[in-house]
């Protein structure tokens, strides 16, 4: 019996095609954000509408935000209860990107869930479902109190294929989970060893670093 057939039902003998020329591996999703990732084109529209427009959370009314339909419907949740829940509510991650401008571990805490100020923001975001917005695609629109409306749009979010995570995206949320964990000097040497990992003379030095 073939692997094929082991693995995955009848042999398929496209499987073959361009075999040793293409890679999928490459095509990896990497997530920038600590939550399902059908909010992460959500976030990284808050992210970049309070980057564009300087945006300060004071002056935040409310705000809208378009997703494709699926990710409302998996990640619709709109009063999460503990840190847990939180990581499936867009309105809670991108009230998050609002207000801190980074959304990582700490905006996903049980803290964070009833912390006063995400809370009062987190129910003025409404989260639509959007036909025209593609998976990995997002648009936000936020009402200020004295500049009005102020938008931004994510047609291709951080982490696909399309628009990959940089080595120093991938370095920077290493080393926010990490740090915590083992300390800011060994995780700083783990990447150090990752990066000249072809190098090294004894790899198991990097599992040592973070064990």
């Amino acid at each position: 019996m073939s692997v094929s057939q082991a693995m995955g039902g009848s042999a398929n003998p496209e499987l073959a095609h361009r075999l040793g020329e293409s890679y999928a591996v490459l095509e990896n999703r990497l997530k920038p954000f600590p939550c399902g990732r059908l909010g992460h084109a959500a976030i990284e529209a808050a992210l970049k509408g309070r980057s564009t427009h300087a945006l300060t959370p004071d002056e935040i009314v409310s705000a809208e935000v378009r997703v494709e339909p699926r990710a409302q419907y998996l990640m619709g949740k709109t009063e999460p209860e503990n840190g847990t829940q939180s990581m499936f509510s867009i309105a809670h991650g991108v009230a998050a990107g609002l207000l801190h401008g980074r959304v990582g571990p700490d905006q996903f805490s049980d803290n964070a869930v009833r912390d006063s100020q995400l809370q009062r923001l987190r129910r003025r975001t409404e989260v639509i479902s959007d036909p025209q917005c593609k998976p990995g695609q997002a648009k936000i629109t936020v009402q200020t109190k004295s500049r009005g409306l102020l938008a931004a749009d994510v047609p291709v979010q951080k982490g696909y294929a399309g628009n990959p995570l940089t080595d120093e995206d991938v370095r920077e949320k290493f080393l926010i989970l990490a740090e915590p964990i083992v300390g800011s000097a060994r995780a700083q040497k783990a990447v150090e060893h990752v990066y000249q990992l072809e190098t090294l003379e004894d790899a198991g030095e990097v599992a040592r670093l973070c064990a």
